[in-house]
């Protein structure tokens, strides 16, 4: 049976790589074992991190870990209040088109996210999530030192972390 070239035509040749006809041939064709023999089988789910009970498989944890639900960590939920108030403070403390304000923002906005991305990135590498850890970190710290130069440059007073005053009670409850 002639096979018919890129043109159409009939040739007793047999196709080059390069013509539709032999890259159509290679496509079609199927694999000659379509089932795996047992011990391939197993192989590959040993590989996949699942185990055998009651002779069915159940799925296990694999190689990636967990990852995600960063909305319920602390250092999140504390980093996405430290940014809408950032955004509040600029908006009614820092002219609005200032440097300032957008450093202030963007600082406090990557600390966010970093802290965002390494909770995703934990499945896969510590040591990626280690290091978007220490870029929200040092994104934060960054903030703090320019909530610092506001106070500084307005000789305001700068309270110690653990010296805030409380406010004295004017009378106990009944």
């Amino acid at each position: 049976m002639p096979l018919s070239d890129s043109n159409g035509r009939g040739s007793d040749r047999a196709p080059s790589r390069y013509s539709i006809a032999y890259r159509r041939a290679r496509i079609s064709q199927k694999p000659i074992h379509s089932v795996e023999p047992p011990i391939v089988q197993s192989i590959q789910s040993v590989r996949s991190g699942a185990q055998m009970t009651n002779g069915r498989e159940k799925p296990r944890p694999g190689l990636i870990g967990p990852h995600g639900g960063y909305r319920g960590l602390k250092s999140y939920q504390n980093a996405e209040i430290v940014y809408d108030a950032t955004v509040r403070f600029c908006e009614r403390f820092v002219a609005r088109y200032s440097r300032t304000t957008d450093q202030m923002v963007q600082a406090a906005r990557s600390g966010k996210q970093n802290i965002a991305e390494g909770s995703m990135a934990s499945g896969t590498s510590r040591k990626t999530e280690l290091k978007l850890v220490g870029i929200a970190r040092a994104s934060l710290e960054e903030l703090l030192l320019d909530y610092q130069d506001f106070l500084r440059q307005r000789g305001l007073a700068l309270w110690e972390s653990r010296a805030m005053p409380l406010p004295r009670p004017t009378r106990l409850s009944a």
